[in-house]
């Protein structure tokens, strides 16, 4: 008698990733359910189609970070639950650095930008992930939070030429407006103040000359940036984060620390919201068809264990 068993065990992931195609797709099962994860992580804005059979997505966010080096801000948190309407489309904004920005630095660190989503029905965002600052002779403020961080008071680069001028800090983007401007103390006639932040975006510092501090993050408001004076340029504040409370359940949005990005570890994050790197939006939700996971577009990948019993 031959007695053939025969054992399947399926992944699917779609991992191509661009323009085209702007996310990592995997399909899984977790707590005896079927679950599609969309992770969005190509820089811009992306339409998504509900699926029929879904009504509610579970929503995690990191806006970008700052700068291209460990002085820029990191990326805000937020997450929550998105009830949906089967076969209704979400806006998806992926941020990152130095795009979105309603200024830019010519000559120091970018800021990162926000990332969230929009669902068609309203004109505004309904989730937000800030930003980090830009940073250069010191730190950008990290995005994310109800507040964006401010940055901290920086003395001049050259006392022997400069004495004891100061720049101040810049603000975070808050929940009702941008974040405050850098200023600083003026040597010899030269000086250049920091811009207050303003919706969705941050700012760069006023002059365009060598004398300009780092901008500010984006955000439900945007970060102010830094100002400069005498051999210190000053880093910009961070993004504020944002949750619409009536169409986003459980929401939270969550701070990050200067260069450390807010729920840093978090195994989704990868290298998301650190300085200089992108953001990213993923969505997750329960699948009632198990048909979902043969997208024949994705690559199937099998396991499969064959034992053979011979009596």
């Amino acid at each position: 008698m031959l007695c053939l068993s025969l054992f399947v065990l399926c992944f699917s992931a779609e991992s191509v990733v661009s323009l085209d195609v702007p996310y990592i797709r995997e399909s899984f099962y977790e707590g005896g359910k079927l679950y599609d994860q969309f992770r969005f992580a190509v820089p811009g804005i992306h339409e998504f189609q509900v699926p029929d059979d879904v009504d509610r997505i579970f929503v995690k966010m990191w806006g970008s970070g700052g700068g291209s080096s460990s002085l820029g801000g990191g990326g805000g948190y937020s997450f929550g639950i998105i009830p949906v309407q089967p076969g209704e489309n979400i806006s998806i904004e992926v941020g990152s650095p130095s795009i979105y920005l309603l200024h830019n630095s010519l000559n120091y660190d970018p800021a990162g930008s926000r990332s969230s989503i929009f669902q068609t029905s309203l004109l505004n965002e309904i989730i937000v992930a800030g930003g980090g600052g830009g940073g250069t002779h010191s730190s950008g403020g990290a995005g994310g939070g109800l507040q964006g961080q401010s940055t901290s008071t920086i003395n001049n680069g050259n006392p022997g030429l400069c004495g004891t001028r100061k720049v101040y800090g810049s603000g975070g983007g808050t929940q009702t407006k941008g974040g405050s401007k850098g200023t600083a103390d003026t040597w010899s006639g030269c000086m250049s103040s920091g811009v207050d932040g303003g919706r969705n975006y941050g700012s760069r510092g006023h002059s365009t000359t060598i004398w300009q501090g780092s901008p500010g993050g984006g955000g439900y408001y945007g970060g102010g940036s830094g100002a400069s004076t005498c051999y210190a340029h000053g880093g910009g504040g961070g993004g504020s984060g944002f949750i619409l409370g009536s169409r986003v359940l459980n929401g939270t949005t969550i701070t990050g620390n200067f260069a450390q990005p807010a729920n840093i570890n978090d195994p989704d994050r990868l290298d998301a919201g650190s300085p200089g790197q992108n953001g990213v939006v993923i969505l997750k939700f329960s699948s009632n068809r198990s048909t979902r996971v043969t997208n024949p577009k994705t690559p199937v990948f099998f396991l499969m264990i064959i034992g053979v019993l011979f009596s």
